[in-house]
């Protein structure tokens, strides 16, 4: 997942590169050398929140938590394979934040999902530690009738 965004950075400084070199002082410059920045800050915080991701620990109860990996996975692979990083001639194939807002989509869900599995499983485990404890405890061990 990690090296998929790297691609895509990699391809976004080529460009800014190519744009530098190419500099007319022409107003298609400054925009392929806007766009080539917008790029590569879009991509870097892909990359920063695909590592966030992978530094999740592993669901212990929850499937749920392989989407936000596979969903940044598909991103990566589409921003991949539509390959905005070629010079702009007349519109730019898609807007550059755009892999950035579904990066941070999916890291918000991948939040989501591991906050609620951990509600949900503090509260099983909290009652399962109640009824655990008062097993043993003399008020259920206790007949009725009998006075201790």
């Amino acid at each position: 997942m990690i090296a998929a965004w790297l691609l895509p950075l990699i391809r976004a400084v080529r460009l800014l590169e190519y744009a530098i070199r190419e500099d007319t002082g022409s107003i298609n410059a400054a925009n392929d050398i806007r766009f080539a920045q917008s790029l590569i800050v879009s991509y870097g915080f892909s990359l920063a929140l695909a590592v966030a991701i992978a530094w999740f620990p592993p669901g212990r109860r929850t499937r749920l938590l392989i989407l936000p990996p596979a969903a940044s996975l598909l991103v990566a692979a589409h921003v991949v394979w539509l390959a905005p990083e070629s010079v702009i001639v007349f519109l730019p194939t898609m807007h550059p934040f755009q892999p950035a807002l579904l990066s941070l989509l999916i890291g918000g869900s991948a939040v989501l999902i591991a906050f609620f599995d951990l509600i949900k499983h503090r509260g099983i485990d909290a009652s399962l530690g109640k009824s655990g404890s008062s097993v043993s405890s003399p008020e259920t061990t206790a007949q009725p009738g009998r006075i201790p």
